[in-house]
């Protein structure tokens, strides 16, 4: 599922809640349309809430398994990379059409670093201290 393992999951973790913040607060408080607005908060919370399930040291109720996880980051990247143009927002909300694609390549290009193979590793190295 990646191309280059050198983001641990810790690391790729703090990734997700940034990200899902950042969509949230720039979605929440930037002048834009319901359509674009929703784009954002969709996508922020649908990050959010994988964060929180995942099998993944920052994870909360670690239920979802990383490489599954993983699925849901490049949906979520495609969703940002496609949602202004599926939601016809690219020429009336220009500057969070241009964050979307931002955040959506940042995404996709985290998830082509990640190690998703050791996450259960580190789970198991926290356990045994």
């Amino acid at each position: 599922m990646s191309l280059v393992k050198l983001i641990p999951p810790w690391l790729h973790g703090v990734a997700d809640y940034s990200s899902a913040a950042l969509l949230l607060v720039v979605s929440v408080l930037v002048d834009g349309t319901a359509e674009a607005k929703a784009v954002g908060i969709g996508v922020g919370l649908t990050i959010l809430l994988l964060s929180v399930f995942t099998r993944y040291r920052l994870g909360v109720i670690r239920v979802v398994p990383f490489k599954v996880h993983a699925v849901g980051d490049y949906a979520a990247g495609a969703l940002l990379l496609l949602g202004p143009l599926v939601a016809m927002i690219t020429d009336t909300d220009r500057g969070l059409t241009y964050f979307f694609w931002g955040v959506g390549a940042a995404l996709i290009g985290g998830s082509l670093l990640t190690n998703y193979d050791i996450a259960d590793r580190e789970l198991s190295d926290l356990s045994d201290r």
